[in-house]
């Protein structure tokens, strides 16, 4: 059976891919297992016969208030309601359109941190930025710390790409709810460059025994740590952590680091290099309008939750250090 594929069974026992899915990828599994494949398809007929009953479609969870209210958002999402991810993974926020636009321009507006751009001035960047990655990648192809596999991938969004543009998912926690920034860059110029600075910066996580990975990490330590009577988990939230981060600040901590851990990285000068064009060189489109984010870490890029938690960290050290000299701290 393959990986990350669906199927129909066109007549018994022959099975064929179902052409409404879209395939991710053509991998194929190196084996076939007998039970996996048995397991697999006791699912899909199990699913089928609920699909198809009678007595399973007969019945609603929902009142017909509850149904018409759904087609109505259906029908005018993107026209007059924005339906989206809401902050903290709380589930879906629907709002009405203008107030969407509204908390995205007065974020906007904010020119301590974003900067409109005319089209001459977009232009100007995008060459500025395709510029400056190709010559930091050639560099380093010429000194051979740079594979041509990489360079192939790093470059491969140099002419072919999208403007990210810019979002925002409601912290409905907050009173009144406030939007939380979003620079969707799936698509764009530095994406690969981004990925690729993230996968060599990740390699520090060890160095800091206070980065989780994920949630499960930390259900793995509640799971298997005892704690007395009188302990007490309290949290810390930072309001914008990314848009407050000063980007020259977080580079000298990645250097910092490079020299404190040498053998983590070994391509440290290219990965710093190709992090520095990243981050003071944003791009972002709104409501037929371009910005440039000119202070802090954009929100969006992939390399943003790993500098940040590599940041922190960083700060947390510096913080326990300071508290073990200097008894005003403690």
């Amino acid at each position: 059976m393959t990986n990350k594929m669906f199927f129909e069974e066109v007549s018994p026992g022959s099975f064929v891919r179902n052409p409404k899915f879209r395939l991710k990828n053509n991998f194929w599994v190196s084996e076939q297992y007998k039970e996996i494949d048995e397991f697999c398809f006791r699912i899909r007929d199990n699913l089928a016969e609920l699909i198809e009953s009678k007595e399973a479609l007969s019945k609603q969870n929902l009142s017909q208030q509850e149904f018409f209210a759904l087609q109505c958002l259906l029908e005018k999402k993107n026209n007059k309601y924005i339906i989206n991810d809401s902050d903290k993974n709380l589930g879906a926020a629907a709002a009405e359109k203008t107030d969407v636009i509204m908390e995205c321009k007065r974020q906007l507006h904010d020119i301590m941190t974003y900067l409109k751009l005319s089209m001459e001035e977009v232009e100007i960047l995008i060459a500025k930025i395709q510029s400056e990655l190709s010559e930091v990648v050639n560099k380093f192809v010429a000194k051979k710390e740079c594979s041509k596999k990489e360079a192939l991938f790093l470059l491969s969004k140099n002419r072919l790409f999208t403007v990210p543009h810019f979002y925002i998912i409601w912290k409905v926690l907050k009173n009144p709810p406030v939007g939380r920034p979003i620079v969707a860059g799936y698509d764009w110029i530095l994406t690969p460059a981004s990925i690729f600075v993230g996968h060599f910066l990740k390699e520090f996580y060890c160095k800091f025994d206070g980065i989780l990975t994920d949630s499960l990490s930390l259900v793995k330590i509640l799971e298997t740590t005892k704690f007395d009577e009188d302990c007490s988990v309290f949290t810390i939230d930072f309001k914008s952590l990314y848009t407050n981060i000063p980007i020259d600040d977080a580079i000298n901590c990645i250097k910092e680091l490079v020299m404190e851990f040498a053998d983590v990285i070994q391509n440290a000068d290219f990965v710093i290099e190709l992090l520095n064009v990243i981050l003071k060189n944003s791009l972002m489109t709104f409501n037929g309008e371009f910005f440039q984010q000119i202070f802090g870490v954009i929100m969006g890029t992939n390399v943003a939750p790993i500098l940040a938690n590599i940041y922190l960290a960083r700060l947390e050290n510096i913080l326990k250090n300071k508290c073990k000299t200097d008894k005003k701290l403690v």
